[in-house]
């Protein structure tokens, strides 16, 4: 249904979609959701999706890469940074691996050493 529909009825199902009870249902149905959001939509989705689900995560990321221009890349790392917020290591590590072409064609080969020094550093005092 979601293809179908016009934007302004997105951010309504969206808003249903965020209050459906248990994470793995809201998971599955955001998910689903996820390749028919426009840009305005994706942080709303991601606040909503639960932390423990990297797949909703993943095509939140997915579809902000598919659909923000270059010229809305801070939009597109202001996604990622809100995506690391209450995850665990494994997931953190995913979304990076995920991401890395992404972040380096936005930051060049720089972008990609500062996340290496930063997953290092911060598996000094996080093992």
């Amino acid at each position: 249904m979601a293809p179908h529909l016009p934007p302004d009825l997105l951010a309504q199902l969206l808003a249903v979609t965020a209050a459906i009870p248990g994470d793995s249902a809201r998971a599955g149905a955001l998910t689903a959701l996820a390749p028919h959001l426009p840009p305005d939509l994706l942080p709303q989705a991601l606040s909503a999706t639960p932390k423990e689900s990297i797949e909703a995560i993943e095509a939140l990321l997915d579809r902000g890469q598919a659909i923000l221009s270059a010229e809305r890349n801070g939009t597109l790392l202001g996604l990622l940074r809100a995506s690391f917020g209450g995850i665990d290591r494994i997931s953190c590590l995913s979304i990076i691996a995920l991401m890395a072409p992404t972040i380096a064609e936005i930051g060049g080969s720089d972008a990609v050493q500062e996340c290496i020094k930063a997953i290092a550093d911060v598996h000094q005092w996080w093992p």
